[in-house]
């Protein structure tokens, strides 16, 4: 009884002290000329780059369509099967790890949510370039698909012709890529109506060669980062007292 105690004392510590981390970190930040934004992926291996189906994690579903959304309302109504790459454990084109961009749902690797395998696991915290293309999740913000049917060709025998016939609809498994800075928009755009990010809206992959793209933060810049900000309000604060004072007197 008393380990029991002890054990959920400390695991409620641990949580707490990640989600403190994941508060202090900003969501977006700027470097020299290039704006950054947050990535997070929850696990104690960190950001380990491995195929996407590989056989020792879990299974993921899902084809890589090979298209660029360029606004949230662009969409198409069918795409060739040659342009998705359907990764198979023979297929190690994709490699990467899956992470949240911007804001997620922090609970959904807590007790009761929908990722049970990442509780107590670490918040490992990186920030991306938000020009950078990035795999996202087949979905609108409001749950609509990017991409409709997947389609198939193949030559009629009796007349020679090419018969496109639909091979599967695509779902919000499938990845299409969109720009970085267009998936916050789709997030900041889900959240006018719902309340909390769905998984689907702030998961993307990471592939292997983003690794080189992306910046970590060491305290030093953390606090600077902080310092900044402070500076930055109080500049903005004590001239609208001073306008207020002399506007009373």
């Amino acid at each position: 009884m008393r380990y029991q105690i002890i054990k959920r004392l400390k695991n409620f510590i641990y949580e707490q002290l990640r989600d403190m981390k994941l508060y202090l970190y900003p969501l977006q930040i700027q470097l020299d000329d290039i704006r950054y934004v947050r990535v997070v992926r929850i696990a104690n291996e960190g950001f380990n780059i491995k195929p996407f189906k590989d056989m020792d994690i879990f299974n993921h579903s899902g084809g890589f369509i090979r298209i660029k959304i360029n606004t949230l309302d662009e969409h198409y109504e069918t795409i060739d099967e040659k342009q998705i790459i359907e990764a198979d454990h023979q297929n190690f084109l994709m490699k990467g790890c899956h992470c949240f961009m911007y804001k997620f749902n922090a609970n959904q690797a807590k007790k009761g949510g929908n990722l049970p395998f990442r509780v107590h696991h670490k918040a490992n915290i990186a920030y991306l370039p938000e020009n950078e293309w990035v795999w996202v999740s087949n979905c609108t913000p409001t749950f609509t698909r990017y991409v409709g049917e997947i389609t198939h060709v193949v030559e009629d025998p009796l007349t020679s012709k090419p018969y496109t016939f639909t091979k599967r609809y695509s779902n919000k498994l499938d990845w299409v890529k969109m720009r970085a800075y267009i998936a916050i928009q789709r997030t900041d755009e889900h959240l006018k109506t719902n309340d909390t990010v769905q998984e689907a809206i702030s998961e993307f992959y990471l592939t292997k060669n983003q690794m080189n793209q992306v910046v970590f933060l060491n305290k030093m810049q953390l606090l600077s980062y902080y310092y900044l900000k402070m500076k930055e309000g109080l500049l903005k604060y004590f001239p609208e007292r001073v306008r207020r004072y002399f506007g009373e007197m």
